[in-house]
């Protein structure tokens, strides 16, 4: 899950200025949406939830991931 999720963090994160942030977030959040619920219909409860956990950590991996690597970019010049 975690290259799909790094690829819809990317987009988000560096799609440009003009689109609205709707068509910007919404490939991220139907990957979502569309993974977790094959997932809650398949596992345990309790699977899911440490699963659900570990996708919003990689999530959020990703994002200080971009965030940092744009700081970078930003120093640098």
């Amino acid at each position: 899950m975690r290259p799909d999720i790094k690829k819809n963090v990317f987009h988000l994160c560096w799609s440009p200025d003009k689109e609205p942030i709707q068509d910007a977030i919404e490939p991220l959040i139907e990957y979502l949406d569309h993974n977790l619920q094959t997932l809650y219909k398949y596992l345990l409860r309790r699977n899911f939830k440490t699963l659900l956990a570990e996708i919003w950590q990689e999530s959020l991996e990703e994002f200080q991931e971009v965030v940092s690597n744009s700081d970078e970019v930003t120093s640098a010049n």
